[in-house]
């Protein structure tokens, strides 16, 4: 697939199936202009994680589009690459680091790499650590968050702000599988480290979002100051709200642009598709933002207009009408 997104041809003439292999859509700009980055995409991991042929990177493509998201968003500084243009590439000196940093490959029997010598610092557990490493780099009020101040905006402020979350090593609370340790029984500083990470992340929550339902939300959690269950919630309201609005725009955009086919494989299933396109949209729209059947019928023409014998009966139908 990299070999194919680095030619502009194969590029161009590749189709988007969205899990249905009848389907053949052609790719918008920006689903085009995101196939080019992922090269730089998988270097950027393959740089972050260690060094090859050590330490290859392995891709979850399934829970990798936040990340990848995030990775959109970033400066050629974020990316920790000099070419303005955002482009990385596998540099063995940067994945050598963070091969070390990881204590992987080379360096996964080192507990502490850059001194092998008995030390305080060295004797203290994993938990103690990033405890210790959370309190130096994130104090409360120091990592601002932007507002969130209006439902549209929630993809994007979602993944930003995600993406800050994962850089500082908060990430993996957010997860389905993360389990809350608990005080008495979990190391004290594993249950330390869980609690100032879900207060700070309710603090920031608490002064980042603005929307009269997500200031409901996350007011409910204010006496626990409970940030995972208030970021779970919100997750849970908007984007299902965001969804159906991007569902409900991709599909207009399919019953405004659309045209059957010359190669169809029968007019019939084809008239079938836009009728469901519209009972797929008018599902998912805002109550009272239905299309109407004059606009449909519209639309409905011009879907048709480029099959010859359909046109001559819509001719046929004009001349009968007047």
């Amino acid at each position: 697939m990299l070999k194919a997104i680095k030619d502009a041809e194969t590029l161009r003439k590749m189709r988007w199936k969205d899990g249905d292999d009848t389907n053949e859509e052609m790719m918008d700009k920006e689903q085009m202009d995101e196939l080019e980055e992922l090269p730089s995409y998988f270097n950027w991991l393959q740089n972050c994680h260690g060094t090859l042929p050590r330490c290859p990177v392995e891709i979850d493509f399934e829970g990798s589009r936040d990340m990848f998201s995030t990775f959109l968003m970033m400066t050629p500084a974020e990316r920790d690459t000099t070419n303005p243009d955002g482009v990385v590439f596998y540099d063995s000196t940067i994945a050598e680091a963070s091969e070390r940093r990881n204590q992987i490959g080379a360096y996964a029997h080192i507990s502490n790499p850059s001194n092998t010598l008995t030390t305080p610092t060295a004797t203290r557990s994993t938990a103690a650590k990033a405890l210790a490493a959370f309190e130096k780099k994130m104090k409360v009020g120091e990592d601002t968050w932007s507002q969130f101040e209006y439902a549209s905006d929630w993809t994007t402020w979602k993944t930003k702000h995600l993406g800050k979350l994962i850089i500082n090593d908060m990430g993996d609370m957010l997860k389905d599988t993360f389990v809350i340790p608990i005080d008495g029984q979990d190391d004290p500083d594993v249950v330390k480290l869980y609690e100032k990470q879900n207060t700070h992340l309710f603090i920031a929550l608490q002064d980042a979002v603005k929307t009269k339902e997500g200031l409901t939300i996350v007011k409910r959690f204010t006496a626990a100051m409970d940030g995972v269950s208030a970021w779970t919630e919100l997750v849970r309201h908007y984007d299902h709200d965001t969804s159906a609005i991007e569902k409900t725009k991709y599909v207009f955009g399919l019953i405004c642009t659309s045209r059957i086919p010359l190669n169809h494989k029968g007019l019939a299933p084809a008239i079938d598709v836009f009728k469901n396109w519209v009972i797929e949209h008018n599902h998912y729209c805002e109550c009272g933002t239905e299309m109407p059947p004059n606009q449909e019928l519209l639309h409905f023409e011009r879907y048709i207009s480029s099959i010859d014998k359909l046109r001559e009966i819509k001719k046929l139908m004009d001349v009968q009408e007047d």
